[in-house]
């Protein structure tokens, strides 16, 4: 089977898992990297959880602060990095404390060490926040996203990040490669086709300033 063909049908089953669910899923940012020795068996897991659960989605996103000399993680990406630190500031106790394999789920909870004790109980308390509207997403003709923001959601200290995302092969997760920040307005919120990170799928959060929690979340490419 061909990348592409792979490609296409990981979309599809990844289409068709969230429709089923009903919801508007958890969702859930993994800050790991390759050179991290226990972030492979951590991916796995949540590889596994993807498939497991039709709730969930599940993001990879690859920091670069494990490179070393010629040891390049090629999905790492600096504005990865930052956005975990920006995580750090709202939601650890010590502002700058960050460490990898590091789940955050609807960017409120973040999934403390190790992983395999400590992931069951934060599921629980990311599947008892409050539910999430659903966001209007489309393409205009020239390329740019549009991204409907109900008058009810706008807040001054709320933000619109946009995660372009890839699947990750034989799994229903999804790898981050590249992210995008678009202004914030009631009403309609576009992001230039020039902006807009070249993957096959998006991942539009509404969440608060910092980043912070998740309030919302549309996609283009993972569900219909």
């Amino acid at each position: 089977m061909t990348y592409w063909m792979m490609l296409i049908t990981a979309i599809m089953v990844c289409q068709s898992a969230l429709a089923d669910s009903g919801k508007t899923p958890l969702v859930v940012e993994m800050f790991t990297s390759k050179f991290c020795p226990n972030c492979p068996m951590a991916e796995r897991k949540l590889e596994a959880a993807a498939g497991e659960n039709s709730d969930l989605l599940v993001m990879l996103a690859h920091v670069d602060y494990w490179d070393r000399g010629k040891m390049v993680d090629p999905y790492g990406l600096p504005d990865i990095t930052q956005r975990q630190y920006d995580y750090s500031n709202t939601l650890m106790k010590r502002a700058g404390a960050v460490y990898t394999p590091m789940p955050i789920l609807d960017g409120q909870i973040a999934v403390g060490n190790p992983l395999m004790f400590t992931w069951g109980s934060a599921l629980d308390k990311g599947r008892a926040l409050a539910e999430k509207p659903r966001l209007e997403t489309k393409l205009a003709k020239d390329g740019s996203l549009e991204v409907t923001i109900p008058a009810n959601l706008y807040a001054a200290n709320r933000e619109v990040w946009v995660l372009g995302v890839e699947p990750v092969e034989a799994t229903q997760a999804w790898r981050v490669r590249g992210m995008a920040q678009a202004e914030f307005k009631s009403g309609s919120v576009r992001l230039p086709a020039a902006s807009m990170p070249k993957t096959p799928a998006h991942v539009v959060l509404l969440q608060e300033a910092g980043p912070g929690a998740v309030v919302a979340m549309g996609s283009l490419g993972i569900q219909k």
